[in-house]
């Protein structure tokens, strides 16, 4: 059951933030300590654990081979192959016993959210058209699936550690190099997985061997997916980032940013009012000032998230 903030709490809140002072300690500039773990899953063909806050989330995930034949080829002018992000990756979403008091109405919102972001992403944030094996006829498809160990389901940053938490484990994500084995004109080839081609290496070539076994996957290049993060409008024209539910209880609006970044180069996905508390509406002026504070923040947490990535793929 969720309480609400009295008034006496909320301008408690309030006043503290037109000083600079948070409850928890931080500044109006600060996000919580964030802990990525990339791949806790060997399992899994990728995976990361993010803990950010309140939220604790496990992602991992999975390569599904998909195709279409040729008579489907012949009678069919659309097809679902992996063109943009919404055909590539499929999303499935499920929360711990810890986290029971998380509904499902809340997962199936998370869904939602979570596919139309990737569905609004440019075909070349991320490279799904290494995905193909034969084009248009025989490719991979990304199944993400994401535990929520632990939350506050009342905080917007919930859906930030999910967002980070896939991208994180999207690019751990490992694609096995296959071998085609062509068959009749009519029927797809046959794949040969990489522990398949292994059997016919010769056992006395170890070196040659460890240079097969590292070249029998590649990542999957997610640089350009998505991480969303939310800021509060307080007043006098005060931002908060990464705001916990207290301060948006107390907030005149609650704005979500989607960040991809590519490279040097940012890019807007998408912008969210949660919630307002004043009938009036906000300057626009204000609400830039509040996107290009969250994209400073995504590119913050970017840059935290690749740099947790990039020292695994080291060790």
């Amino acid at each position: 059951m969720e309480v609400g903030l009295s008034v006496g709490e909320s301008a408690y809140i309030r006043s503290g933030i037109s000083c600079g002072v948070r409850c928890d300690g931080r500044g109006i500039d600060d996000i919580r300590r964030l802990v990525i773990s990339c791949n806790p899953m060997p399992h899994a063909m990728g995976s990361s654990r993010v803990q950010f806050g309140e939220h604790d989330i496990l992602v991992g995930t999975q390569l599904q081979l998909e195709s279409h034949s040729t008579s489907t080829l012949t009678h069919s002018s659309s097809l679902q192959s992996p063109t943009s992000p919404s055909r590539s990756i499929s999303f499935s979403l499920d929360f711990a016993r810890s986290s029971s008091s998380f509904s499902k109405t809340s997962l199936s919102l998370l869904h939602r959210r979570l596919s139309q972001l990737y569905a609004s992403l440019p075909s070349n944030s991320i490279q799904f058209q290494n995905l193909f094996l034969i084009p248009h006829r025989l490719w991979w498809r990304i199944h993400v699936h994401i535990l929520i160990l632990q939350t506050s389901p009342s905080s917007s940053s919930l859906f930030d550690t999910i967002t980070i938490a896939v991208r994180s484990a999207l690019q751990s994500t490992k694609v096995p190099v296959v071998s085609l084995q062509p068959t009749d004109a009519d029927q797809l080839p046959n794949v040969i997985l990489p522990n398949e081609l292994v059997q016919d290496i010769d056992e006395d070539e170890n070196e040659d061997e460890e240079n097969a076994e590292n070249e029998e996957y590649w990542n999957v290049d997610a640089e350009g997916a998505p991480v969303h993060v939310t800021v509060c409008i307080m007043e006098k024209g005060v931002i908060v980032v990464d705001p916990d539910w207290s301060e948006e209880e107390s907030a005149l609006a609650v704005l979500g940013v989607s960040v991809s970044m590519k490279g040097n180069r940012m890019r807007l996905c998408g912008v969210t009012q949660k919630t307002a508390v004043q009938s009036c509406g906000l300057n626009v002026n204000l609400i830039r000032t509040a996107i290009t504070r969250a994209q400073d923040i995504a590119q913050e947490l970017i840059l935290i998230a690749d740099q947790q990535v990039h020292r695994k793929e080291i060790q």
